[in-house]
């Protein structure tokens, strides 16, 4: 677990990425994740999650564009170096590492991080974690369904830069700790099902109390 994180669960974009992405991944879904969990867990759907268990599950296996290293220093991750703002401190972008990778081999891109925070805000997904988004430009009225998803203030800037508008938090606080990226095709999981969140495909196989 790492330093601090139950003091930085309410963060809001971090871009979820398997731990431990570098070199080349193959797939395989008879691999089984095991972890133990503090309290339970209620979803693995990053954009949804809100209770401590999901959190810490979550937290173990995928990251956001910054992390915190066993120091408690912030750090990049998914980003390739900590990002300095323009624009009058409103806006910031990113490259991203070629290296992260899907769980099916295929590259995580900065579409799939737009993909994600759309999603989250999206009225129709009903997330709680929306709010974690409301420092972006447009979010109220993209929330209440004013304007389209295409007017965040997120956008691709091709594969691997990431640009974000209007950020009036600490972007530190905004990036590092687990934030929302998920597979465009990711909903609410319940025991027994399976969903694809974050970068793993991810099954509630049992939980066994105490143990």
């Amino acid at each position: 677990m790492k330093k601090q994180s139950l003091a930085v669960v309410t963060l809001a974009l971090g871009l979820l990425v398997l731990s431990g992405c570098g070199k080349k991944q193959t797939s395989n879904q008879d691999k089984v994740f095991k972890t133990t969990a503090q309290a339970n867990v209620i979803t693995v759907d990053p954009n949804r999650a809100t209770d401590v268990g999901s959190y810490l599950a979550i937290n173990q296996v995928l990251e956001g564009l910054y992390k915190q290293n066993n120091q408690g220093k912030i750090v990049p991750s998914v980003a390739t170096k900590i990002v300095k703002p323009t624009n009058h401190g409103k806006t910031y972008t990113f490259t991203l590492r070629k290296t992260a990778k899907w769980n099916d081999g295929k590259r995580v891109t900065a579409y799939d991080f737009v993909n994600s925070a759309r999603r989250q805000v999206e009225p129709k997904t009903k997330s709680q974690r929306a709010g974690h988004l409301s420092d972006l430009v447009n979010y109220t009225k993209m929330n209440t369904g004013k304007l389209t998803p295409k007017r965040l203030g997120i956008k691709a800037l091709g594969n691997d830069k990431l640009q974000m508008s209007e950020p009036r938090r600490p972007l530190l606080q905004l990036c590092h700790c687990h934030a929302n990226l998920s597979d465009r095709n990711v909903r609410a999981c319940q025991m027994g099902e399976s969903i694809r969140a974050g970068f793993i495909a991810c099954r509630f196989r049992r939980r066994l109390p105490n143990s």
